[in-house]
């Protein structure tokens, strides 16, 4: 089967242009996340989907244009260089993604962990006697931070 290795590697190409799309998209998400910009939170969870959908798309249109799983010695040699280059490329880059999403789970995992530390402090500390003196016994009002319902 006559392989066309330009548009092969013309999908390879631009799967690493979409990971690099993604992978700055999760550096920026990162950012959004550590200034708390809710609405910068939104708009690159927007774009990271776009740019999965592509990455997918582009994953289809490769195993469609081969036709069956593509073997190094299917490549002719003059193009294995540059198809080995843009293939560890692509694996380095499915690594670094695979990172900065572990790191912005984790950021977010630790952050309402937090949260979760600091409303809990304001809920004991609506049990017992506080630094400005009894409570009322018969008190109706509680602020809103004493339920550490999150």
């Amino acid at each position: 089967m006559q392989l066309d290795i330009g548009n092969i590697m013309g999908a390879y190409r631009k799967r690493v242009s979409l990971l690099q799309d993604l992978l700055a998209s999760l550096e920026r998400e990162r950012n959004h996340l550590i200034h708390q910009d809710i609405d910068g939170i939104w708009s690159t969870m927007e774009e990271k989907q776009k740019i999965l959908e592509s990455i997918e798309e582009t994953k289809v249109h490769m195993r469609n244009m081969a036709g069956m799983e593509l073997s190094y010695k299917d490549i002719p040699v003059k193009d294995r260089p540059s198809f080995a280059e843009l293939s560890q490329t692509l694996t380095a880059l499915k690594e670094e993604v695979k990172i900065r999403v572990c790191e912005n789970i984790s950021f977010i995992t630790e952050t309402l962990d937090f949260f979760h530390e600091i409303i809990g402090a304001f809920a004991a500390a609506g049990n017992r006697q506080g630094s400005y003196g009894a409570r009322k016994a018969n008190s109706r009002q509680h602020g809103i931070m004493y339920h550490s319902e999150v």
